[in-house]
């Protein structure tokens, strides 16, 4: 039986690899994430927003299995007895799962008359449901995609960043 050489990337390899989306994931499937909204930089590539206004989300990532499965079942085909069919789209059932299961706290989240949206779990441990719909659904769209795919934030964008 050979021996089994384990190797560990240096940073600048690691950093290709991850642009690349050519990475597994870690056993750490906790991560934070700010949407990408607040992220953009102009055309000097500066920051549009001072990372103080940038809400801050510590989100459980899915593994590769679980995402898969939530692809596989985005939806079915439904046939009627005269031979028509439609598809079925779960897609948003599974997005808002994803996000009540994946959200596990919030920071800076305020809403449009600048009061601070604070972070509850019903009793299952998951955010509450009525708090989700303060959000907008842009950022929830980004936000579950980030679960589903653990998009974390770079090296540069996590500097600065307070939870």
């Amino acid at each position: 039986m050979s021996k089994v050489e384990i190797k560990v990337l240096d940073n600048e390899t690691r950093k290709k690899l991850a642009e690349a989306g050519a990475l597994g994931f870690t056993d750490n499937s906790e991560f934070f994430y700010t949407p990408s909204f607040f992220r953009a930089k102009d055309e000097d590539k500066k920051p549009l927003l001072e990372k103080s206004f940038w809400p801050v989300f510590k989100l459980q990532g899915k593994d590769g299995i679980t995402a898969s499965d939530d692809i596989n079942n985005s939806g079915y085909t439904e046939f009627d007895k005269d031979g028509g069919k439609r598809w079925v789209d779960q897609t948003p059932t599974i997005r808002r799962k994803s996000l009540q299961e994946g959200i596990k706290s919030w920071k800076n989240l305020f809403d449009s008359e600048g009061k601070e949206i604070v972070f509850e779990t019903e009793e299952d441990g998951n955010v509450k449901f009525s708090l989700l719909k303060r959000i907008p659904a842009v950022w929830l769209i980004d936000i579950a995609n980030a679960i589903q795919d653990r998009s974390t934030l770079s090296e540069e964008e996590l500097q600065g960043l307070e939870f």
